[in-house]
């Protein structure tokens, strides 16, 4: 029987929860009321920063005749606009009605906020699109988001960006440690 030490448990277990802390769904960046229309932002994490930034937009009971388009105007005044390529859900649970998922938003009337209505339906958005914008400098910024003809500004403060140092190099070190130790073990085992 194979013997645990100390170490191999806790390399094992901080290895293990690295993934864990960054937790399920996309960090909401701001619900936006845009006429009849809620606007929802979410980015792939919880602040705006300096460089590539990945955000989704969802806006339930949208119409297909009516356009939306994002730009970002920034300290300087200078325009960023956020082109959107919309998404399309490949599979997933059947809803309460017996439809398939991915579907135009059901009439239960917060189809934004995505909350379950039965054992394993999802309300969906009948407006899904994801983005790639690169903004050049930190400080205030503003979205103005406009839905049909409909305009409404909301302000995000940009910060630095990049990953946080620490956590990288903490969650790069225990991957690698947790790595030499089992080729530690291995060979030793080998000989």
């Amino acid at each position: 029987m194979r013997k645990i030490t100390w170490l191999s448990t806790l390399l094992l277990t901080a290895t293990i929860a690295t993934p864990a802390l960054a937790g399920a769904g996309l960090p909401t960046l701001a619900r936006i009321s845009t006429g009849d229309y809620q606007v929802l932002l979410q980015g792939d994490s919880p602040t705006l920063h300096t460089g590539t930034n990945t955000i989704t937009v969802a806006v339930a009971d949208l119409p297909d005749e009516v356009p939306i388009t994002i730009q970002f105007v920034g300290p300087q005044g200078q325009s960023i606009a956020l082109p959107l390529q919309p998404l399309t859900v490949l599979e997933g649970p059947a809803d309460a009605h017996g439809g398939d998922h991915g579907t135009a938003a059901d009439d239960h009337g917060d189809e934004a906020h995505g909350e379950t209505h039965g054992d394993d339906a999802h309300a969906t958005p009948s407006f899904q699109a994801r983005g790639k914008i690169t903004l050049p400098e930190t400080g205030p910024w503003r979205a103005v988001i406009q839905v049909g003809d409909q305009t409404e500004t909301f302000p995000f403060d940009v910060v630095y960006g990049g990953p946080n140092r620490l956590f990288v190099g903490a969650s790069g070190s225990t991957m690698a440690g947790a790595l030499l130790y089992g080729a530690i073990t291995c060979r030793r085992k080998e000989a």
